[in-house]
């Protein structure tokens, strides 16, 4: 059963097989050299369930720690609150005790998601049987807290936070992912994502985000008439976007990767390549104003499977 309005929170009770649910954290500090993204989670995987806690840090370290699926535990109510043994993860605080880890993150001065529809897939969030729903609950944060990897501590004081999530049976065969909120200015945060959607025995191609930027949360995405003019993939990701007078143009170098492990049919078992260091630049214009230019640092970037085959039809469009 989905939890429309609170797609946050687990909503996987009445699934039994061939499911996965993961919650993406990711934290840089406040100089945008340390990077580092927790994905707590589980796969009901028929023959093999379990939960787990991934890590990918930007200095080269990932990791999967795996548990029985009933050390992972979710706090009835309306709040995120989810414990794997003595690891603990909610939308204001993240707790690690792991074998060589150990980290203590609060999340301040919070901004959520407050778009029009419960999530930001809009009206795909009501079409049962999707491959794999997606959801963004904090834009942008402060952090306040510390990492301690191999015991060499690192301090994110005032550094910046996000979080999102991802739940169904998998993840596509191809997609492009990129989010970044360590801009100069302090309110600024972005989110973007092209994949091969499969509907109905074929697939279409499809995209959604956000550029959070002066107060305000511009959303970008197939559902709402956005146009993507142009993608370009040629050492860096370039790709421009249009809704009405607005034109978002995205530039984006991925930096090193880390492997973590996706899910195909509940399984965590389709290895990809993450990079969380990569530097994102974002201009937007209203009409041939243009509103706003700057850079990221610490940006997450994607970039899976047959992309030209997602970028030569989704710019037909």
């Amino acid at each position: 059963m989905i939890d429309m309005k609170n797609p946050i929170l687990y909503q996987g009770k009445l699934k039994k097989n061939n499911y996965f649910e993961g919650w993406y954290f990711k934290v840089v500090n406040n100089t945008g050299d340390r990077v580092f993204a927790v994905i707590p989670g589980l796969s009901k995987d028929k023959k093999d369930p379990h939960c787990f806690i991934q890590i990918n840090d930007n200095v080269g370290y990932t990791n999967y720690y795996r548990f029985d699926i009933g050390s992972i535990k979710f706090l009835e109510g309306k709040q995120l609150n989810i414990s794997i043994n003595n690891n603990f993860f909610s939308e204001e605080k993240i707790i690690l005790d792991l074998p060589n880890l150990r980290a203590d993150l609060n999340f301040l001065n919070i901004v959520k998601y407050k778009g029009f529809w419960p999530n930001i897939m809009g009206p795909f969030s009501f079409i049962p049987f999707m491959q794999c729903y997606h959801g963004v609950s904090v834009l942008n944060s402060t952090i306040r807290g510390y990492v301690e990897l191999n015991g060499i501590v690192t301090d994110y004081l005032d550094g910046k936070g996000y979080i999102e999530k991802d739940w169904g049976t998998g993840f596509p065969s191809s997609w492009v992912w990129l989010q970044g909120n360590s801009f100069k200015e302090t309110d600024v945060s972005i989110m973007m994502s092209l994949a091969h959607i499969p509907w109905l025995g074929s697939y279409f191609p499809g995209f959604l985000g956000f550029f959070n930027v002066g107060g305000k949360t511009h959303y970008f995405s197939t559902y709402n008439f956005s146009r993507v003019n142009k993608i370009i993939v040629d050492g860096r990701l370039v790709i421009e976007l249009k809704k009405r007078g607005y034109l978002l143009r995205i530039k984006a170098l991925q930096s090193s990767v880390g492997v973590l492990k996706a899910p195909t049919k509940g399984s965590m078992n389709r290895p990809i390549k993450e990079s969380i260091n990569s530097v994102i630049e974002v201009e937007l214009y209203w009409k041939n104003e243009r509103l706003y230019s700057g850079k990221t640092m610490g940006g997450g970037l994607e970039v899976v499977g047959d992309i030209e085959g997602i970028f030569s039809k989704i710019t037909r469009r």
